[in-house]
């Protein structure tokens, strides 16, 4: 037990890593799964835990560890709104950007996602702004024009006023929007869930896939939708991150801005006992 702890441990540091001082959580190791050191939120079980945090820390980080799409491409942004290092979604509505990772997550044990996101609505008259956090398959995302499908999404969107491809009755309001492909292909989606509240704050969206292929999606500690269908088999395992989708900057021509503070991702390499 001693030597395969070991080399799963030698595993782990083999991958480059950045810094986790800003995400308040697990050292980037493969850890024994107890309260003392590890996240009981994503896996309550017993068995080794594997995580992997992107904290923006420089803007290396989002150049070695994710490949970027969209005209402007995402960007590192080194301060806003009280958080240092953060990723920028930089795509003017409805251009979507975004940034898909070079690491593979995901076991056939369930896993969880989340990362730590701004919505900022600078001007209420602008059309939409949208941090999200979802993942693809390497089939799925074409290298060169950066096209993708995701398996699982999860986005917080605020439609402003002349976002004239929403319903009246739903601009200058923000709104939840999740989907996922169920096992027998289809896309299940939550519909537009109400998000006025989050808008202009810090908050964590988490989606989480359960041992038994059930996805759950939650906003900081609150649960969103748990539908009681099952994920996509094929989408249980060895997917890439993606985060995205629409952010402005320029206050006179769209919503505002979208920034991402870091995301996590972690997954069980083991049954729970």
């Amino acid at each position: 037990m001693k030597t395969i702890k070991l080399v799963l441990l030698a595993f782990t540091l083999s991958f480059t890593f950045i810094s986790c001082e800003k995400y308040a959580g697990e050292d980037l190791l493969t850890t024994q799964q107890n309260p003392a050191n590890a996240d009981t939120k994503s896996d309550e079980g017993k068995g080794l835990c594997y995580i992997w945090v992107d904290n923006f820390d420089s803007p290396l980080a989002l150049l070695e560890h994710w490949r970027v799409y969209g005209n402007p491409s995402p960007e590192w942004k080194d301060q806003a709104y009280g958080r240092n290092g953060l990723f920028d979604n930089n795509g003017p509505s409805p251009v979507k950007n975004y940034a898909v990772s070079n690491t593979l997550i995901g076991r056939d044990y369930g896993y969880v996602v989340e990362s730590e996101v701004m919505l900022k609505i600078l001007n209420p008259a602008g059309t939409c702004v949208c941090p999200g956090i979802a993942v693809t398959k390497p089939s799925e995302c074409n290298p060169v024009t950066g096209e993708l499908r995701t398996g699982i999404s999860m986005r917080i969107i605020y439609a402003g006023a002349t976002a004239t491809w929403f319903p009246a009755k739903m601009r200058n309001h923000t709104w939840f929007i999740m989907d996922f492909i169920s096992e027998n292909g289809t896309v299940a989606s939550s519909g537009y869930l109400p998000a006025d509240n989050y808008s202009d704050n810090w908050f964590i969206l988490r989606f989480e896939v359960t041992p038994a292929g059930f996805v759950r999606f939650f906003c900081d500690e609150t649960l969103l939708w748990a539908p009681l269908t099952r994920l996509n088999p094929m989408m249980y395992k060895d997917n890439l991150l993606v985060l995205g989708y629409t952010s402005d900057g320029d206050p006179q021509t769209r919503s505002g801005v979208a920034y991402h503070n870091w995301v996590k991702a972690s997954f069980s390499l083991s049954p729970k006992e």
